[in-house]
């Protein structure tokens, strides 16, 4: 997953790397205002235990809610801004970058190869880099920052309790991983699929008049119906490989959190903890995972992000005409390939005859006359 998220980064250019990181910053503060909900929670259950002063236990907790509120608020607000930025930045340069290139790409090159491929490229892939990646790549992030953080606060309160907590992450993450790689051959599958979609819409509107002309609408519809076809049944492929995987997820997460209820119930009553801590860490345990399902469920596009940079990395990795214009020296002075015929200098006519013999074994099938 951080491989992807490294090569997304480089793919956006350094400005809008600057504001991916920039964005991620934010959201670790985002995640640490997030997680004082555990202080605010113990601060009323501090006031419930004595039974004295409640109103200014309260009164702290309100003050401490209110901070996370603000600062959550402006967190997401700011990193929502510049993901939004990055993202469709990102996409709008490169698509003038890819449209740089394309300007010097070999002639040959479009009569040899679909433009279909190209228009999908600039049009799909670009729209889920600059939009759907975007999310993906931030969501995963915050949901593991999120995470981290309220990890951390229950770590201030019992270290027992954090390395459960920290446990049932590390085997989320496992299963995550394990889902990842599962869903390697779905996702490239989906990209393909997406691909010969639009390269069969783009033939049938380039082609409509020949399709009219001949009637070959019934052929047309039905090779465009079977891309449509192709293209439901690799997404609903995808889809069926991540399902277990979900699952599976939430079930550790869910017995995580009933592992964290029953242990604090078990150190309160051995009394190696107290009741405000063991209330606590039962309360926390319910808020403790949120961010990471959001993280789990967006992390399966991950590998969609992977395949659609590589995409956009093959059109900008096109080779170009030479537009420098230098002289180009042929290895025989004499021979040009494509015209099958020698060039021969009168000062030279011993040399021409060794080349011209050169000549003919490079292209033995040439039609040669004389030499003048």
């Amino acid at each position: 997953m951080f491989g992807v998220l490294k090569k997304f980064f480089l793919f956006s250019g350094k400005e809008n790397s600057r504001k991916f990181k920039r964005s991620i910053v934010i959201s670790l503060i985002d995640a640490l205002a997030s997680a004082l909900k555990i202080p605010a929670i113990m601060c009323v259950l501090m006031g419930v235990i004595e039974g004295k002063d409640l109103g200014k236990y309260i009164l702290g907790s309100i003050a401490i809610m209110a901070v996370s509120i603000v600062v959550g608020i402006l967190c997401k607000m700011s990193s929502t801004v510049l993901q939004t930025e990055g993202g469709y930045t990102t996409a709008a340069f490169k698509r003038i970058e890819m449209a740089e290139h394309l300007r010097y790409v070999p002639m040959g090159y479009f009569n040899s190869n679909s433009i279909g491929e190209i228009a999908s490229v600039t049009t799909n892939t670009m729209e889920n880099l600059g939009d759907v990646a975007t999310r993906v790549v931030m969501l995963t992030t915050q949901g593991l920052l999120e995470t981290s953080m309220i990890i951390f606060m229950i770590l201030l309160c019992d270290w027992r309790i954090a390395l459960v907590s920290f446990a049932g992450v590390a085997i989320f993450l496992v299963i995550n991983t394990v889902m990842q790689n599962a869903g390697k051959q779905a996702s490239s599958a989906k990209i393909d699929c997406d691909t010969e979609l639009i390269n069969q819409i783009m033939e049938y509107i380039q082609g409509i008049s020949e399709v009219k002309s001949y009637n070959l609408i019934g052929k047309q519809t039905k090779r465009l119906n079977a891309a449509n076809e192709a293209c439901v049944r690799a997404n609903v492929k995808m889809e069926l490989v991540y399902v277990p995987y979900h699952f599976l997820q939430s079930i550790v997460t869910k017995l995580t959190g009933v592992a964290i209820i029953g242990l604090s119930a078990y150190f309160y009553i051995n009394g190696s903890m107290s009741v405000l801590y063991a209330v606590g860490m039962s309360i926390a345990a319910f808020m403790l995972y949120g961010g990471l399902e959001t993280m789990g469920t967006f992390s399966s596009l991950i590998h969609v992000v992977s395949v659609c940079v590589d995409k956009a990395n093959v059109v900008l990795g096109l080779d170009t005409m030479d537009i420098d214009g230098k002289e180009l020296n042929p290895e025989n002075p004499y021979y040009n390939n494509s015209l099958a015929y020698a060039y021969i200098k009168a000062e030279l006519y011993d040399d021409a005859i060794e080349y011209y013999q050169l000549a003919i074994k490079l292209n033995p099938d040439a039609e040669w006359t004389s030499i003048v």
